[in-house]
């Protein structure tokens, strides 16, 4: 498995974190498909973190496949991001103890949040976070130029589309305005930019709970590893029927300074990150001593009807 460093070096993937989730959990989603097919994956995840050699893979033949990775081989086709606003009366909270469980056997943590006092500060500093993003010249260009797609653009292969945004016509005008850099510099100037805390301000008022993945240190394995429980969790939680929406920027701002990964942000952008970071951790959010590097918001809503698109293994997956 090899990390091409050429297409990922960006304010969103700050020390290679983002990617390294990705990575582990698009290992297990090969292990769970191999263990179907008789096969038992042996992991060894490569250190430090300058090589492009990830993990290398050993295929070992005579594996039975459990219920669970059958379930979950199953489940792959169904997992997606579910931007849906969602339903909280069609909730059971015993289903978090349900996606907890690919966490137990790790040095993972996943911490849930279900109060709704707590919610809404937790909620609060992601929305805050969201306008940090896009008050910044480089995250900002990175979303509006990199990130953000169409679904009526047919060479479009992979992105966020801005259909699964679930927008109102009022926030599309107010998206389409956003994506002027110099518009964005005037709100700066003016120091303005609070419109940018509204957009995920509905889903998070309609979450069940909100999730935080931490590891004990940023090391590739580390977080390879929980890349692999989450993708676990995640389509558990695609077989409960439940969806999951990413809620990443407040984590990525917060290791990036961990990491001290800011070249990107001013010295009054990493003062507020840094508020950001105590007050998450003062909150009692995620373990002390643990570095949050995933959060996410779990919600009861039918499966989404536009998905994001991704590369087909077939251009990206080379047998040696």
């Amino acid at each position: 498995m090899l990390l091409d460093k050429t297409v990922n070096d960006s304010v969103g993937d700050n020390g290679g974190v983002a990617s390294m989730l990705g990575i582990g959990a698009a290992l297990e989603n090969f292990s769970i498909a191999a263990a179907v097919e008789g096969f038992q994956t042996r992991l060894s995840v490569m250190e430090p973190q300058d090589l492009p050699v990830v993990a290398e893979i050993t295929l070992v033949p005579g594996h039975v496949a459990s219920e669970d990775e059958r379930a979950r081989a199953a489940a792959i086709p169904k997992r997606s991001t579910n931007r849906g606003v969602g339903d909280e009366s069609g909730f059971d909270p015993a289903a978090l103890a349900a996606l907890s469980l690919p966490f137990e056997a790790s040095s993972v943590d996943i911490t849930f949040t279900t109060d709704k006092a707590a919610l809404d500060r937790l909620g609060a500093l992601v929305r805050e976070a969201d306008r940090v993003r896009m008050m910044n010249k480089q995250a900002h260009y990175e979303f509006f130029f990199h990130e953000l797609k169409s679904a009526s653009d047919p060479d479009v292969r992979e992105g966020l589309l801005l259909e699964e945004l679930n927008l109102t016509e009022l926030d599309k005008v107010g998206l389409r305005i956003s994506r002027s850099w110099e518009a964005i510099d005037f709100l700066r100037d003016l120091g303005k930019g609070k419109a940018f805390t509204r957009m995920s301000k509905v889903p998070l008022a309609h979450s069940s709970a909100l999730g935080i993945v931490s590891v004990p240190e940023v090391t590739p394995s580390r977080v390879v590893s929980a890349g692999m429980a989450m993708e676990r969790m995640w389509l558990d939680a695609a077989r409960h029927g439940l969806g999951i929406q990413p809620m990443t920027y407040l984590m990525v701002l917060v290791y990036a300074l961990k990491l001290k990964q800011t070249a990107h942000f001013s010295d009054e952008e990493k003062n507020q990150i840094d508020q950001l970071g105590r007050a998450l951790e003062e909150e009692g959010f995620y373990p002390k001593g643990q570095y949050p590097v995933f959060l996410f918001r779990v919600h009861s809503a039918p499966p989404p009807q536009t998905t994001s698109r991704r590369l087909p293994t077939t251009d990206t997956l080379v047998y040696l």
